[in-house]
């Protein structure tokens, strides 16, 4: 995504630069709104891939929205001191020319936004043309009116949103949480509370005011809509009618504050021919085209982050190992999105180290997809497993769906409609910094990880703050794939099996 096409400046000026003090400085002030642990690292949440365990323990139990999966890339934004800044996975600021006008309610209006954080996706649409686009907006009206959408004043703003379309640019940023709004934190509240929050109190006022001559601006400033969770079967059907590619559905508890890093109540779900990992590539290269290129993660070991070689080697397939072959300089180091395919044929050498013609072929591989320009380091292990486990699982639509239904016709689904916007449990901030150390291939760069608040609270063995949602921690740790625990396995040793036709871990 060529961002400064869309209107957009780069902080620092440069990629490649050191963040400059300006950014270190708001960057903290983000993870101060968000709760966060680790003051230099990007303070989203991070959502698990659903599997059939998780839909049994967690989806069926509680209450729940669903909304669409966006292709885009993913961006925090913060409205501060009469700026709007877009913040991405690498905590980049990149300076948008938005004006977000307070409600007219507000003490301060007429004015504009401050200390507004919101959660999002930056995406850039291909728009249709008019008659597609009035088919469309009819379509999607009348979609939200049959069907009860949870967010019932997104009705509105839903015909505000395709009647726009027609003029607005074609980038857009999508609005799925909120974590502060004015100067006040609504991370601590239900979902219903902060999406209505958003809406009211930013997306509306903006469309009023572009409704009333405003000047246009290079993004334009939408809310998701989400549904009941037995919905997800019309939101996938409406998910067609969209202008930006959608990969799958995003399950959001109701009744979870806003947390930072990895969240295990927050689910996403994939078709088992999406679900990636970002690996690091690294070249071993032959004469000529001849290359072979190893799979590296993440892996942590004491206090440090280390880059490692997982046993898995690029499958010698598709489009861009072509263009792999022909260039091999620019996708030597850089981090790559693979897709694990059965019909793929994967050469393992003989040797890790130099390139060799001595090997195996083997079926099935993991299959370059894209190249990740707005990443810099590759999944760690654990998030690796946990894609090759929705993997193995294998949980299609269908059985989602009639497992969600059968549910909803038993009566046992909590409508998210009844939580209300009450206040939740606060987690408690620490004045703590976790680190993961040096990164072995990256030494100059210190790699932070944010931590769900939830797992610190169960760590601080302050279990009376934990609210009835609360993730359980098996005492025993987290298992893998064989059921053992990750702590105690060899590094590398996923579960093996006659053959590869689905993926694992051998020893590196």
């Amino acid at each position: 995504m060529d961002k400064a096409a869309l209107g957009l400046t780069l902080l620092r000026g440069h990629r490649e630069r050191p963040p400059l003090p300006r950014e270190r400085e708001l960057l903290r002030l983000c993870n101060e709104f968000a709760g966060g642990q680790v003051p230099d690292a990007f303070p989203g949440a991070q959502p698990t891939s659903l599997t059939r365990q998780k839909a049994d323990e967690r989806l069926l139990r509680e209450a729940y929205l669903v909304c669409e999966k966006t292709d885009g890339e993913r961006h925090l934004l913060l409205a501060h001191e009469g700026h709007t800044f877009l913040i991405d996975r690498l905590s980049r600021f990149w300076l948008c020319q938005l004006q977000l006008p307070l409600p007219s309610g507000h003490p301060r209006a007429p004015g504009w936004h401050h200390n507004t954080l919101l959660d999002g996706e930056l995406v850039v649409d291909q728009v249709p043309g008019t008659a597609d686009r009035l088919r469309c907006s009819k379509e999607r009206r009348k979609f939200c009116r049959s069907r009860n959408c949870c967010l019932r004043s997104a009705r509105t703003f839903d015909g505000l949103r395709f009647c726009a379309v027609r003029c607005c640019p074609s980038a857009r940023y999508l609005v799925y949480d909120a974590v502060r709004i004015c100067d006040e934190d609504v991370s601590h509240r239900t979902l219903l509370h902060r999406l209505r929050r958003a809406l009211q109190d930013v997306a509306l006022p903006k469309e009023r005011m572009m409704a009333g001559g405003g000047r246009r601006d290079p993004v334009q400033l939408l809310v998701k809509d989400f549904f009941e969770i037995w919905q997800m079967q019309d939101v996938m059907g409406l998910s067609k009618h969209f202008p930006h590619k959608v990969d799958g559905l995003v399950f959001t508890p109701v009744q979870v504050p806003y947390v930072t890093g990895s969240c295990p109540s927050l689910f996403k779900w994939k078709p088992a021919s999406l679900n990636t990992v970002d690996f690091k590539l690294r070249l071993i290269k032959g004469g000529g085209q001849s290359v072979h290129v190893k799979l590296l993660v993440g892996i942590k070991k004491g206090g440090d982050w280390e880059i490692q070689f997982c046993g898995h080697w690029l499958a010698k397939s598709g489009e861009l190992f072509k263009e792999l072959k022909s260039n091999p300089d620019a996708f030597d180091g850089v981090i790559g999105e693979c897709v694990w395919q059965k019909e793929a044929k994967t050469f393992t050498p003989g040797n890790n180290n130099v390139y060799t013609s001595d090997g195996a072929w083997e079926d099935g591989g993991w299959v370059l997809q894209r190249l990740r320009e707005d990443k810099k380091l590759p999944n760690d292990l654990r998030t690796a497993k946990r894609v090759v486990e929705s993997i193995e699982d294998d949980l299609s639509f269908e059985a989602l769906n009639d497992k969600v239904m059968a549910a909803h016709r038993e009566g046992k689904l909590t409508p998210a409609s009844t939580c209300g916007e009450g206040g939740l449990p606060r987690a408690p901030v620490q004045p703590m910094t976790l680190q993961w150390g040096k990164a072995r291939e990256r030494p100059e760069q210190r790699i932070g990880r944010g931590v769900c608040k939830y797992y610190l609270i169960f760590f601080f063995n302050q279990r009376h703050l934990l609210p009835r949602h609360q993730v359980q921690v098996p005492a025993r740790g987290p298992s893998g794939l064989d059921g053992a625990p990750l702590g105690g396995r060899r590094r590398g040793s996923w579960r093996r099996g006659p053959q590869r036709s689905s993926p694992r871990w051998r020893q590196g």
